[in-house]
């Protein structure tokens, strides 16, 4: 992110910035709304970023959200895919833990 806002940043002044700015205000919009975004796989959501061609990836549960990647849309689709581990449902670990 602090790379791609430079590199926008060096193209013209405030362009970077701006960037930035979105990709805060669609990462606060995914806290309001995390079932808005496209379900690429269980458990794994996806959202544009205005403006930008970045994609935001995340996870969320009843307890907590995650962004687990920010890519630009050129990327090779699913390129993060091998790092990626769905969480297993809650219940599951109170499960173990009794």
């Amino acid at each position: 992110m602090i790379r791609a806002a430079a590199h926008y940043n060096e193209l013209r002044h405030g362009v970077g910035d701006r960037f930035l700015l979105e990709l805060n205000r669609l990462v606060k919009q995914i806290e309001v709304f995390p079932n808005a975004g496209l379900l690429v796989q269980r458990g794994l959501r996806q959202r544009l970023v205005p403006k930008f061609p970045y994609l935001v990836l995340y996870t969320f549960d009843v307890n907590d959200s995650a962004v687990l990647v920010v890519s630009h849309t050129s990327q090779r689709p699913q390129y993060w895919m091998e790092r990626w581990e769905v969480r297993e449902p809650e219940a599951t670990y109170l499960a173990l833990a009794a």
